[in-house]
């Protein structure tokens, strides 16, 4: 993810962070960032759960899918995938560096028994 400093005089922005997850697997289908201060940043949780779920059920549905907000201290690490704990209610990292996501995500079809469609 990306952590943003301000340059200017003052406090850096609020981030939080909202990750959608089918809740049958863990499996992250969407990330959702809100940055700022004042107007523009909803201040409730349950409105920008409402918004992360919105954005992500136009590609994904809604049935299985469950939202978890992100500590703000948690440090995402470069070239690494995440998925959602359902059993920890936690994020937790399951593959690092060392491969592209796109070799990653084969593996994954390749030991689910999933063939990728655009591929031949």
């Amino acid at each position: 993810m990306i952590d943003f400093t301000s340059t200017f005089d003052g406090d850096n922005p609020r981030r939080e962070m909202c990750v959608v997850y089918d809740e049958r697997d863990g499996r992250i289908v969407h990330y959702h960032g809100f940055l700022g201060n004042g107007a523009g940043l909803p201040d409730a949780e349950s409105e920008r759960a409402r918004i992360a779920l919105d954005r992500a059920a136009h590609h994904h549905g809604r049935e299985h899918l469950r939202v978890t907000h992100v500590p703000g201290d948690f440090d995402f690490k470069p070239n690494t995938l995440y998925r959602f704990d359902t059993k920890a209610a936690r994020l937790v990292a399951y593959a690092q560096a060392g491969s592209s996501v796109p070799e990653l995500l084969e593996r994954r079809r390749a030991r689910d028994g999933k063939r990728n469609p655009g591929r031949q």
